[in-house]
């Protein structure tokens, strides 16, 4: 259902003609149209403003306005990459390498040295489905 509001905003968006507005509002508008005394207004005005808007051509540039412009415009600068502070991101990648393998490091050996993780570990490699309890009491034998 078209509102006043709605309609308003159409009209104010998409211009006086209301071939131009999207095509799920266009029945609607043309019923709001027909059923509406105030709306032929609305759109007249807008169709007024088209009117202008056409007549004034396509906008010029100034090609020295435009140099001005970029001239002035600011220039993006990457912090991390001016002088002496490239080498500080390498350095601090490769320190948080060696942390990541130290501490992966102290994580496994401390896991192997657990007999019960050799045992799961054991039990979940060379299992094959026969004789599986058997298995398992045999390595906690051989661990304990």
């Amino acid at each position: 259902m078209m509102t006043s509001e709605r309609f308003q905003e159409l009209a104010g968006a998409y211009g006086g003609d209301i071939r131009r507005w999207p095509g799920a509002e266009r029945v609607t508008a043309q019923a709001y149209l027909a059923a509406t005394p105030g709306a032929r207004a609305v759109l007249d005005a807008e169709a007024q403003l088209d009117a202008f808007l056409g007549a004034s051509g396509d906008p010029r540039t100034n090609d020295l306005l435009l140099e001005r412009i970029v001239r002035q415009a600011p220039r993006p600068t990457l912090v991390m990459w001016r002088r002496g502070s490239a080498w500080m991101s390498g350095a601090g990648l490769a320190a948080a390498c060696v942390l990541g393998i130290m501490v992966g490091a102290n994580v496994s050996a401390g896991f192997l040295e657990d007999p019960a993780a050799d045992t799961v570990v054991e039990a979940s490699t060379a299992f094959d489905g026969t004789d599986y309890f058997d298995d398992v009491d045999a390595l906690g034998e051989n661990a304990g």
